[in-house]
């Protein structure tokens, strides 16, 4: 249950500067993997090798999604560091 409201809080609260940024380059990276795949599913043919750099697109995200989940931290260790949000 303490997940749950940590997960709720989480969600609906404030996101720093760095985390928005971070937001809106996943989001184009979406769009712009996920584009191929709805071109394709409407008729249209599209050369293999965007295929192949989607696929490549989607591993770099995955990674840099790995990368920001380490840059995360809880109020207490910013406190004691002094970051701000």
């Amino acid at each position: 249950m303490n997940f749950l409201n940590e997960l709720i809080v989480r969600l609906f609260a404030k996101t720093p500067w760095f985390f928005r940024v971070l937001q809106i380059l996943s989001v184009a990276t979406a769009l712009i993997t996920g584009l191929p795949e709805w071109l394709a599913n409407s008729g249209v043919n599209l050369p293999e090798a965007w295929q192949a750099i989607s696929n490549e697109v989607v591993s770099y995200a995955a990674m840099v999604a790995a990368f920001v989940a380490q840059l995360t931290t809880t109020s207490a260790v910013k406190k004691d560091a002094n970051l701000k949000d």
